[in-house]
């Protein structure tokens, strides 16, 4: 069998002098060079050795993978070290090579083959300036795949007997692996309370094995290096099977109260309604499987009922106190998040329990969030979040299998932003729909009427842009409103609303029109909001624009382009 030993002479040398009698196959007998075996001396022996992660057999991962096939072949001995320390007379000198440096730092960091080099991602650009600096902050260093956590873990992410790459590039290309996006490096997130649980890696799997919140780094640490959301973060090993993300019995719990429903109990043998419980500074959302790992993530930090539980003197502060985060997607899927004019039960679809598609169990109409959690909605196990965003459809529903054939890079569409920032994404144009065949036409076909006439038909990006125009028209028209109240609105500038001078806005007249604020700047930050529940999103628009304009919910507001039936929503895309 054909091997490229990979580890220098110098190691080698060095495990001599090391193991003294011990390194040769003859026992009693002094070694002064350690001595390569054949390679079926370590495949004979271990023909019938499991893999402890994946319960595969080790020689068959390895017969199947680049290590074995090539170009570069790479043998048992390449890792783990010299058989002749091994073979019956002592143990193996790399039982864990990924551990001792051998996979990162002797092979393919040093690697003159450009093709076995890791990608300047895996590592964070730590100049000698940023090295010295004794504070960290925006932009000082990029984040990376391996962080002083993972430093020599490379089988966090990678199978290291079968190292075929399956979902790595997928990944890769997705805002999770963005090594110089603003969710990973704005701040030193691992010395941030609380922000550390989805900003980091290491601070997302404390908070979902032991809830705990707290920064996991001091402040301007000598660690200069920061996280982006690594495979290990929902993963538990390579076998990929996914984490546990409940954190509340039966459920996850939301960092934030909201607002009360009285729709009836469910029937026995269907689903629940999406909310278990909620109080005036938590809600439990129902388990939706392995989209809880999503869900712990993109609800948000803060709902529009926390504005109207305030005291009076939250109108007198800027809008930071009141921010609700960024891509709550969850909040808005689930109802949850928004400031609410009217009745809860106000904002959900109409109801009509009548053959032939009747609403499955009296929820509120809108009925993405069963999206991956029923078998008639494409799904058993996976939940709303990875239903979707994780197409197509033949998605594994066994938590214990490989995601093969999944979508890592988690865009249902793709599209060519307008610009920069929030705006640039509200104002794009979708270019594809790569999710509409696996996952949305299997409801939204001609014809399709689950619960109200007529509904959306689905077949391609115009459609999905239609949707997304108007959903870009309507918050364009509640920031003109915000306007002609002396408040304007800049998604790039924290705290996000300011007076013509420019100064943070501080004199909000009353809590409708902080109310206000607060749906414009969630939405637009939540750019998917007309998918995730276009009804509910709609109606906090139209709701925000009603008051603005005379200070009552009158049904006053009139704009027969972007709200041409008023508050009903009756037409064609709805």
């Amino acid at each position: 069998m054909r091997r490229k030993i990979l580890l220098g002479v110098s190691v080698l040398f060095l495990f001599s002098a090391l193991t003294g009698g011990c390194g040769s196959s003859n026992k009693g007998t002094p070694a002064t060079v350690a001595t390569v075996l054949d390679n079926a001396v370590c495949t004979n022996c271990h023909a019938t050795t499991l893999d402890t992660v994946t319960g595969k057999n080790i020689v068959s991962e390895w017969n199947g993978s680049p290590h074995a096939i090539g170009p570069q072949l790479v043998a048992c001995q390449d890792c783990h070290g010299p058989g002749s320390l091994h073979w019956g007379v002592g143990p193996i000198p790399f039982p864990n090579p990924d551990a001792a440096g051998v996979c990162s730092v002797e092979c393919h960091r040093n690697s003159p083959a450009a093709d076995l080099q890791p990608s300047a991602a895996h590592f964070p650009n730590l100049t000698p300036a940023i090295q010295a600096s004794p504070v960290i902050w925006d932009n000082m260093s990029t984040a990376a795949y391996v962080s002083s956590q993972s430093t020599n873990k490379c089988r966090n992410c990678h199978n290291p007997h079968d190292n075929t790459l399956s979902n790595h590039g997928d990944w890769a290309a997705s805002a999770h692996a963005a090594t110089k996006d603003a969710p990973w490096i704005h701040y030193d997130f691992k010395a941030r309370d609380v922000c550390n649980r989805c900003h980091t890696t290491t601070g997302y799997v404390k908070y979902l094995t032991t809830g705990d919140t707290k920064a996991w780094a001091s402040a301007n640490s000598s660690d200069k290096t920061k996280e982006v959301l690594r495979c290990d973060g929902c993963h538990q090993d390579y076998s990929w099977k996914r984490r546990t993300a409940q954190n509340a019995p039966g459920g996850v719990q939301l960092p934030y109260g909201t607002y009360s429903s009285v729709l009836p109990s469910p029937a026995v043998g269907v689903l629940p309604f999406d909310k278990l419980a909620n109080n005036g500074t938590s809600t439990v959302v129902v388990d939706a499987g392995d989209s809880d790992l999503c869900i712990n993530c993109h609800s948000g930090t803060n709902s529009g009922k926390g504005i109207g539980t305030a005291p009076a003197s939250i109108l007198t502060g800027s809008f930071a106190a009141v921010n609700s985060h960024y891509f709550g997607a969850a909040g808005t899927l689930y109802a949850l998040n928004g400031y609410e004019y009217q009745t809860h039960e106000s904002y959900f679809k109409p109801i009509v329990a009548s053959p032939p598609y009747p609403n499955p169990n009296g929820s509120p109409g809108f009925e993405h969030y069963q999206i991956g959690v029923g078998a008639a909605y494409t799904g058993a196990t996976r939940g709303p979040c990875v239903g979707c965003h994780m197409y197509p459809a033949n998605l594994p529903q066994n938590a214990n299998s490989s995601p093969v054939n999944g979508s890592h890079g988690l865009r249902p569409v793709t599209q060519t932003p307008s610009g920069s920032g929030p705006r640039g994404i509200i104002g794009g144009t979708i270019t594809g729909f790569p999710a509409f065949n696996p996952v949305c036409g299997t409801c939204h076909t001609a014809g399709f009427n689950p619960d109200d006439a007529p509904d959306i038909a689905l077949g391609g990006a115009a459609d999905i842009n239609t949707l997304k125009a108007q959903y870009a028209s309507r918050l364009a028209a509640l920031e003109a409103a915000l306007n002609t109240k002396g408040i304007y609105y800049n998604p790039d500038v924290y705290p996000y609303f300011f007076d013509a001078s420019g100064n943070q806005f501080t004199a909000w007249p009353n809590k409708g029109t902080l109310g206000a604020a607060f749906n414009l700047n969630m939405l637009t930050r939540e750019p998917g909001g007309y998918v995730h529940n276009h009804w509910y999103t709609a109606l906090l628009i139209y709701d925000s624009l009603d008051f603005l304009d005379d200070g009552q919910l009158n049904g006053s507001y009139t704009n027969s382009t972007i709200f041409p039936t008023g508050r009903a929503l009756s037409g064609p895309l709805y």
